[in-house]
């Protein structure tokens, strides 16, 4: 029922054992717990949301009423399918820069392509899923805007912080 499918999300987010609800309270914690001005502890909480709100997507990608496997894998495919469409095209074509005082090697022509690519993507997803074409040709357009939105947003804060690669944060 309509109401079972709702009730699943406010369950997760506000109810027991919430993931939301734990990194609520970690964000808050290390709020508190860190020294130095009110910058830096929202920062420091900050870096506990930013850090947690993949993993929270994912858990709830999951576990939603659908087959939560094949969700991830096609979201993240569809990201993939973006950064690769975004790097060849905008190397291929070049153009105006996207944000030369963020990232100066995104190209708008880069950006594009991502869009272009990713929604060519949930055209493929759709027929992989006997799902309605338009939603995932939508989809795969949004995903792909939030991505890249989501990667400028983490190049500022590595320029802020002075931080030029964080690849080496994760063994391996």
């Amino acid at each position: 029922s309509r109401a079972a499918s709702l009730a699943w999300p406010r369950a997760y987010l506000f109810g027991g054992g919430s993931g939301a609800g734990a990194l609520a309270v970690g964000a808050l914690s290390c709020a508190a717990l860190v020294r130095g001005s009110l910058d830096t502890r929202l920062s420091a909480a900050l870096g506990v949301v930013f850090s947690g709100v993949i993993p929270l997507a994912l858990f709830s990608l999951r576990e939603g009423p659908w087959d939560g496997q094949s969700a991830a894998l096609i979201f993240m495919a569809i990201v993939w399918a973006s950064d690769a469409a975004a790097y060849f095209t905008g190397r291929g074509i070049g153009g105006p820069l996207l944000s030369p005082k963020d990232s100066p090697n995104k190209t708008w022509s880069g950006a594009i392509g991502a869009v272009v690519a990713t929604s060519l993507a949930g055209a493929v997803a759709a027929y992989l899923l006997s799902a309605p074409v338009l939603l995932w040709i939508v989809a795969g357009a949004v995903i792909s805007v939030v991505a890249q939105v989501g990667d400028m947003q983490e190049s500022q804060i590595k320029r802020f912080y002075g931080v030029k690669d964080v690849s080496g944060l994760v063994p391996g």
